[in-house]
């Protein structure tokens, strides 16, 4: 095994392992987002992007690096679009 895979395995750890502690903000938003449908839309969204980051980064491992990113971003839009529109209060 050379350094270089070994670095690319440890990127893809690394983004995968924060994925999931958004994971967290997405099961901790039903404090803040309607349950039906809209929490089970963004669990859902979650959870896809969780797979496709995971499928995806066997070949980018980058990917996994720039997805918790996109989810964090993603989340951030989607709870405020809704207190904005919608009128989600806590």
């Amino acid at each position: 095994m050379t350094g270089t895979r070994r670095g690319e395995r440890f990127g893809r750890a690394i983004g995968l392992a924060l994925y999931l502690l958004v994971g967290f903000f997405y099961l901790a938003s039903g404090l803040l987002v309607p349950t039906w449908p809209w929490l089970v839309i963004l669990v859902a969204v979650g959870t896809a992007g969780f797979v496709l980051a995971l499928r995806l980064s066997v070949d980018r491992w980058w990917v996994a690096l720039a997805a918790p990113f996109a989810a964090a971003l993603f989340w951030f839009l989607y709870v405020n679009l809704g207190d904005a529109l919608l009128g989600w209060t806590a």
